[in-house]
């Protein structure tokens, strides 16, 4: 199974999004499958996780590059933080199985081209919490 495309304009705007370092900014990405290659489908800035529930569409896989503040010690005010560049793989479960097959080879190829911190799969809307993703970075250094 091949993967989508990343042409240079979808390069450039993922370079320059992974080294803005810009906090609690997310880009939605999408396939173009007439063009086979990936494509920008929103940015948010000051996103949550609970935001991209609102953003997720009910059949078709998405692909969420995601530059989040992590605190270490919430508990703790002067705790050092960090801002990992995250890519979580959104699969919705009434997926058609070529649609994620080609998700998921692409999935690959964008992780090779960013160099991602992680990459979390997920499969419901409901999933999406701050809760589930501070549980996954959870000794995160």
């Amino acid at each position: 199974m091949a993967s989508c495309d990343l042409n240079e304009e979808i390069k450039e705007k993922l370079r320059k999004f992974s080294f803005s370092q810009a906090i609690n900014s997310a880009m939605i990405l999408k396939i173009n499958r007439k063009e086979n290659t990936v494509v920008v489908d929103r940015t948010i800035e000051n996103a949550t996780m609970e935001e991209f529930a609102k953003y997720m569409p009910d059949s078709v896989p998405r692909f969420i590059l995601f530059s989040y503040k992590y605190v270490h010690d919430e508990t703790d005010q002067y705790s050092r933080f960090s801002v990992p560049l995250l890519l979580i793989y959104f699969s919705p479960p009434t997926v058609q199985t070529y649609l994620n097959m080609v998700y998921t080879a692409t999935k690959l190829t964008i992780m090779d081209q960013l160099k991602v911190a992680k990459v979390y799969d997920i499969n419901s809307e409901e999933e999406m919490t701050t809760e589930w993703l501070r549980g996954k970075l959870k000794g995160y250094r």
